[in-house]
């Protein structure tokens, strides 16, 4: 499902973002996590999602009537039973401001939107993960 020259594309995909501010609808945790797998994979997760919100109210709505956030994931990639088996390029979630919010796997570290760019977590941190 991944490209030949993921890896590539995934170091792209940091460097690009890393000091881009956090944007309901643009770069929030879900358009973030959505941009990579569409550049690792050339198929867009998000595609129902994109362009139809640009406030937190608006996300939440959309959210709660799909299921939740780690129920519409849960619905498009299979679950790592154990977090810490996560690879580079999958995605993880890990209890944010929010609730769930959605990060991407770039080894022992994950990478998630904050309000000035890019934040790392440990992967031990999160309390979900998906394979890509």
């Amino acid at each position: 499902m991944r490209r030949q020259d993921w890896p590539e594309i995934l170091a792209g995909m940091i460097e690009t973002y890393r000091h881009e501010p956090f944007s309901w609808g643009e770069h929030d945790c879900a358009m973030w996590a959505a941009s990579v797998i569409k550049a690792m994979t050339d198929i867009d997760p998000a595609v129902e999602f994109r362009n139809t919100y640009s406030t937190a109210g608006d996300a939440f709505h959309i959210l709660e009537h799909h299921g939740g956030l780690l129920h519409v994931v849960d619905k498009m990639f299979p679950r790592i039973e154990s977090v810490l088996t996560a690879r580079r390029g999958d995605i993880t979630a890990m209890l944010g401001e929010f609730g769930p919010t959605l990060g991407v796997c770039i080894g022992h570290q994950c990478a998630y939107p904050g309000k000035q760019g890019l934040v790392f977590h440990p992967l031990r941190n999160c309390i979900a993960a998906w394979r890509v």
